[in-house]
């Protein structure tokens, strides 16, 4: 009986040896310091050599292995160092394990029968030498123990199927065997290259793709400034050609056919009529003409916001986005956030409780905000029904609070059958939306909600909302501080002193002009001031002018405004020249001496205003003053307190 079992138990592990598609060697040592070793059939399709016809009946490789010491002496030490000894095979045969004892070893030639080249006793005795190298551990004392090595890569070359990885997991039986089990890995590493690829490639598009937003980006911001830049200066032309109209208009025979009163007083109904003489016609022509300009100038502007709305939620879902605080008129802020082409909507109405001083806030942030609350409070509320905006500020813990409250609309009372904290839970949660979208015809991919409690957060506050029985109400809650009115944050009335010498620097014409504008606002009159950039040649002789100017008004600062982004060559088809405006005035500023250096506030200005821009700006100059359309009193907000750092804080 105990003969039939363990030929049972022979039989089953001869099955497992034959069928098991990973390698499985065992090797001994001897006494005599040589390594009998046996691998399992499946050896050979590691390697990808086919056994021969003749030796179909066998299902192992027995290979005795010699050491062969690389020192002179000849001696080696107990296991197999590869530092120091080597591993020959010196006998190799194919046999049945079923068949025990086995006998007639002959040199290791004979598996030149399936492998010409030699590739397979290399491998094997590769395999043997890595197995034995990995195994060497403090040897158990128990004969029975098996001490286990966690399995490694190991990388080995065949001749037909090319460099292959394995993974081998030895056990040390005792101190003079091993167990070892390799493993072919070779697609599992293919597959993590091929998708190590693959990332790479992702990554290198999402930069490329990032790299041309930028680049776009920049391009349709200035292309929007220099537009809206165009409608004002067209508004000012049809201004000038009223005056003339009205001047023409005295001298007419019929001047009690003429309208005297202002263009802009002229109601629809007027327009509409038929002209009764030539000065009509003249005159409607005109005021349609400022109309169209003024609809052009609020299409653009709306535009722009997109693009810096777009800009600016990105930075924020990255966490990058640094907020910028400037004096706010909250309610004049929001009001500009819901007004449309007609003008504003009576459904949109914003009252205040109680009087809210100016606070100091990131008016973007805050828009963003409102905005997205206005448009879920349309999009998901009652058609048609108000949508009410209510504003607070508790002066004890300067804290500011919108509230947006809309009718309720389909599906209010089903949402309201989950908790407040489900619910909240949902709204500003990324990619979930508590509302079918496809019954109110909205298109949403769930974020808005999301990236707005995102905003709030970068302000330091937080988003809610509540479904109550007749409305829902959208609240926002962030701490503000109220604007302390001194001399020089009163930046309505701030002007830099008389004595100031002004330089903008830009490549586009339009733009020379709205900075030589800029210039006018801050109070620096048009003889002290230097417009240029026409020409690569100019803001290569920006130092000299720069030198000469403090030395000819040596008691006088100069103020700079220089374009980051100065491109020559594109619209006359001559030689492309790009300059960077913050690294020429890093140039200029380095070079001065330290008493004319302290007399400059040289500011960058650029569309690309991220914080990682603002942060490289500020780095190389004294700041950053944004490219956007503004009127006087935003830019005197914003050189105010750059002027204050530099000259009147001793920081200078």
């Amino acid at each position: 009986r105990s003969v039939r079992q363990l030929s049972e138990l022979r039989g089953l592990m001869t099955i497992l040896w034959d069928s098991s598609s990973d390698v499985i060697v065992i090797s001994l040592k001897g006494e005599d310091g040589k390594l009998l070793s046996i691998l399992s059939p499946s050896f050979l399709d590691l390697l990808d050599v086919a056994m021969p016809e003749c030796l179909q009946d066998r299902n192992a490789i027995a290979l005795m292995v010699e050491l062969a010491p690389k020192d002179p002496d000849g001696a080696h030490n107990d296991g197999c160092d590869d530092e120091n000894e080597d591993l020959r095979v010196t006998k190799a045969q194919f046999i049945d394990t079923t068949e025990a004892p086995y006998r007639g070893w002959v040199h290791h030639t004979v598996l030149e029968k399936v492998d010409k080249t030699g590739v397979t006793a290399t491998i094997a005795r590769s395999f043997i030498m890595e197995a034995w190298k990995r195994s060497k551990v403090a040897p158990s004392s128990s004969f029975c123990d098996m001490k286990e090595i966690s399995m490694r890569p190991y990388t080995f070359q065949t001749a037909k199927a090319g460099k292959r990885k394995s993974e081998i997991k030895t056990s040390r039986h005792g101190t003079d065997a091993i167990i070892g089990v390799i493993r072919d890995v070779t697609e599992r590493y293919r597959w993590f290259e091929a998708e190590q690829r693959a990332h790479a490639e992702v990554i290198r598009r999402q930069k490329d793709a990032q790299s041309q937003t930028r680049f776009v980006r920049h391009e349709v911001k200035n292309g929007l400034l220099a537009g809206i830049e165009l409608c004002d200066a067209l508004r000012n032309e049809i201004d000038a050609i009223q005056q003339e109209y009205r001047k023409l208009a005295r001298h007419e025979k019929s001047s009690e056919h003429v309208h005297e009163k202002p263009l802009e007083e002229i109601d629809d109904s007027t327009r509409t009529e038929a002209p009764t003489d030539s000065t009509d016609n003249l005159c409607r022509h005109i005021f349609t003409s400022r109309s169209r300009v003024s609809d052009l100038d609020l299409l653009l502007h709306e535009a722009l916001e997109t693009v810096l709305y777009e800009a600016m939620a990105r930075d924020v879902i990255h966490e990058v986005y640094k907020p910028r605080v400037e004096r706010l008129d909250v309610q004049a802020v929001l009001s500009s956030s819901v007004s449309t082409k007609s003008g504003k909507s009576n459904r949109l109405p914003i009252q205040c409780i109680g009087d809210i001083p100016f606070l100091q806030a990131d008016s973007q942030l805050l828009r963003y905000i409102h905005r997205n609350a206005i448009s879920n409070a349309i999009k998901y509320g009652k058609s048609g029904g108000n949508v009410d905006t209510i504003l607070s500020f508790d002066t004890k813990e300067n804290l500011l609070k919108v509230e947006v409250i809309n009718e309720k609309g389909d599906n209010h009372d089903e949402i309201r059958k989950l908790s407040k904290e489900e619910y909240n839970k949902i709204v500003f949660s990324q990619g979930l939306s508590l509302h079918d979208n496809s019954r109110c015809g909205a298109i949403s991919s769930g974020d808005g909600a999301w990236i707005m409690q995102k905003c709030a957060k970068t302000m330091g506050g937080s988003c809610s909302i509540s479904f109550e029985e007749e409305n829902t109400t959208f609240t926002f809650v962030a701490p503000a501080e109220p604007l302390v009115v001194t001399e020089i944050s009163n930046a309505k009335e701030f002007e830099v002193p008389s004595s100031t010498v002004g330089i903008a620097i830009d490549d586009s014409k339009i733009q020379r002009k709205l900075m030589a504008r800029i210039l006018t606002y801050l109070g620096i009159s048009p003889n002290r001031s230097r417009v240029i950039g026409t020409t690569p040649s100019e803001v290569m002789e920006l130092k000299d002018i720069v030198t000469h100017l403090l030395q000819e008004n040596p008691e006088s600062n100069v103020l700079i405004l220089i374009d980051e982004n100065l491109d020559y060559g594109i619209e006359d088809g001559g030689e492309h020249i790009a300059l960077s405006g913050s690294v020429i005035m890093q140039g200029i500023l380095d070079e001065l001496e330290p008493e004319q250096e302290r007399r400059v506030l040289a500011l960058v200005r650029s569309a690309n205003d991220s914080t990682a821009d603002v942060a490289r700006y500020t780095e190389r100059t004294h700041g950053f003053f944004p490219k956007a359309p503004m009127q006087k009193d935003r830019v005197r907000e914003i050189i105010a307190p750059l002027w204050a750092e530099r000259f009147l804080t001793g920081k200078g």
